[in-house]
């Protein structure tokens, strides 16, 4: 749904975190259904799990992108 908000950081030259393709790559490793994989992650809002979640696919990112 944000693919071309996205996309226009992008090519403004900003660093970008998809999150949504982080969660996809995640899920990829699952054998659950979406809405159980999920589940853990929000709340309403990020649970702590998400927030560690994000944290280290912000952190993956920030290391491969400096080195």
């Amino acid at each position: 749904f944000d693919h071309c908000f996205v996309q226009w950081i992008k090519r403004r030259g900003n660093p970008v975190i998809d999150m949504i393709q982080a969660f996809r790559s995640e899920f990829e490793y699952s054998t659950l259904g979406a809405e159980v994989f999920l589940e853990p992650y929000f709340i309403g809002h990020h649970s702590p799990a998400g927030n560690a979640f994000t944290a280290r696919s912000m952190m993956n990112f920030v290391i491969f992108v400096n080195l």
